[in-house]
């Protein structure tokens, strides 16, 4: 349930993300590249998340709500809000004329 859980907000930052990107460069392809480059970073740090989650925690039985393999997805969705948040929504501004003018 957990899991499922945090696919439906892994689903809405993707979404949020392609659609901030468009709206802030006028462009399908800044979308469509900030898509592939949040979902290439999820899935590498899944890669290396998910064995040290192994290795961290003690094995569980499978429950409702948490499964074996729970920590793993909770570990690789912090980090990866963490890197979309950084590189997407950093506060990266370039300073304008009217600032240089001062």
């Amino acid at each position: 349930m957990l899991d499922v859980l945090l696919f439906f907000v892994e689903l809405y930052v993707l979404v949020y993300t392609a659609v901030h990107q468009w709206q802030r460069h006028g462009r399908i392809r800044e979308a469509a590249l900030a898509v592939g480059l949040s979902a290439f970073a999820f899935v590498i740090i899944w890669a290396i998340a998910s064995p040290l989650a192994r290795l961290v925690a003690p094995p569980m039985q499978q429950g409702i709500a948490v499964g074996p393999d729970s920590f793993g997805v909770v570990l690789t969705v912090a980090a990866h809000l963490t890197f979309v948040r950084a590189y997407f929504f950093g506060n990266r501004r370039s300073l304008s004329s009217a600032e240089t003018t001062q």
